[in-house]
């Protein structure tokens, strides 16, 4: 009968919804499964501890770009303590310790600073009001160009970390240092998990 049909129709109909949502989230799973195993990898590569940090919220702030995450002096997190995405890229710097949890400034932050290399130059990395990475104090005579990649330099773990490529170089009109723009690598927030290096 038609009522029949068009009832095992709208049950068929629901089933296909529930394996669709189902191979989401396994197909979810197999990514974050990658990411923790490149992550796994990069940790053995630099002979570095990671540490998972969960994303608790967001710093309210129309001009800041910052986290709060669990953990903190407890699992023994410092300020300045370098933070990576889930792709092993930079995101930011523990900026707050308290007990159980930390203040994370993203790169992306004004606030936000780190000694990078780019080539055999030397810069500081700032991030900016509009969200825009900049690099400074690098001299007008370098070798910087366009898609050179950016690393961070960490003295606390003795390792680089890629931040991103340069977007933009440029020498400066009637000053020393060269006007570099820089293209992060990071996804900027949201994040559900960061990951402190020690």
């Amino acid at each position: 009968d038609l009522g029949r049909l068009f009832k095992e129709i709208n049950t068929l109909k629901a089933e296909n919804v529930r394996l669709l949502l189902e191979n989401k989230k396994f197909s979810g799973l197999i990514q974050e499964n990658k990411k923790l195993k490149k992550l796994l990898n990069f940790q053995k590569q630099h002979s570095i501890e990671i540490v998972p940090l969960n994303v608790i919220s967001v710093v309210p702030s129309h001009f800041r770009k910052a986290i709060i995450v669990s953990g903190g002096r407890n699992i023994g997190i410092k300020e300045d303590t370098p933070i990576l995405d889930e792709d092993s890229f930079l995101a930011g710097r523990v900026s707050k310790v308290y007990y159980d949890y930390s203040e994370i400034t993203l790169i992306n932050d004004p606030d936000f600073y780190t000694t990078v290399k780019i080539n055999d130059s030397l810069g500081l990395l700032r991030g900016t009001l509009s969200g825009d990475l900049k690099v400074f104090y690098i001299d007008n005579k370098s070798d910087v160009k366009s898609n050179d990649k950016v690393f961070a330099l960490s003295y606390n773990t003795h390792s680089d970390f890629i931040v991103g490529i340069v977007r933009e170089a440029k020498d400066s009109k009637g000053g020393f240092f060269m006007d570099i723009s820089v293209k992060p690598f990071s996804k900027h927030y949201p994040y559900k998990t960061v990951f402190a290096v020690k």
